[in-house]
């Protein structure tokens, strides 16, 4: 057994460039997470999640309340001086409420982590597979988006799903990307569009799954 577990930790396969790299990109994945949680800011997921919270209690995120509750609650407001609002398209709001039923503790952590987590499945299609998890450990805007928690970056990942993915990942992650991407449409309808396109020329099956 042991010497069955050796070899295939040994297995060059495995040891390729690019598993190494993509493992790299995992571990340095789970350490911005880590450390976005420890320090603790109410930053841009902040709003997007209240703005899920009223929506699952049946009032409106823009209401007067909502607005009323960020100016209580949300640190952002006084260190930076933003306006109190949710600024988030109404289907946006959606992809934060299954956070809502998760320990309070760990919300912004898997929050982040899930966001990553997608990027990185979208960015690992491209053939140049050696370059595209530098590319994520490199940009600045994916950095930035992470340490923001800015929901901009799980559509990010979702267009990467769409763009790289297409022929590749199981049709279901894919028709699922295309149906999330117009929730925020601002950043995602024009690869939902161009996806669409593209899935009822080279993959109908995806193309059937979006529509489903």
């Amino acid at each position: 057994m042991s010497l069955k577990l050796y070899k295939t930790l040994t297995d060059k396969r495995l040891l390729s460039v690019r598993n190494i790299i993509a493992l790299l990109v995992i571990v340095y994945a789970l350490l911005l997470t880590a450390h976005t949680f420890q320090k603790k800011k109410q930053i841009d997921f902040f709003p997007f999640l209240t703005g899920a919270s009223f929506i699952v209690q049946g009032e409106s995120p823009y209401s007067a309340k909502a607005d009323n509750f960020l100016r209580e609650h949300w640190q952002v407001v006084r260190t930076h001086k933003v306006a109190a609002v949710i600024a988030y398209p109404l289907p946006a709001l959606f992809a934060a409420v299954p956070f809502l039923y998760i320990p309070e503790q760990v919300r912004t952590a898997a929050w982040v982590g899930l966001s990553l987590m997608i990027l990185i499945l979208g960015m690992s299609q491209l053939k140049s597979s050696v370059l595209s998890p530098l590319l994520i450990i490199t940009f600045y805007p994916i950095l930035h988006a992470a340490n923001h928690q800015t929901p901009t970056l799980l559509w990010a990942g979702m267009a990467a799903l769409t763009c790289f993915g297409l022929k590749t990942l199981p049709p279901g992650i894919v028709g699922l990307a295309l149906a999330i991407l117009p929730w925020k449409p601002q950043v995602g309808l024009i690869f939902s569009l161009i996806g669409a396109i593209l899935a009822f020329k080279e993959r109908r099956e995806v193309f059937y799954r979006f529509l489903t």
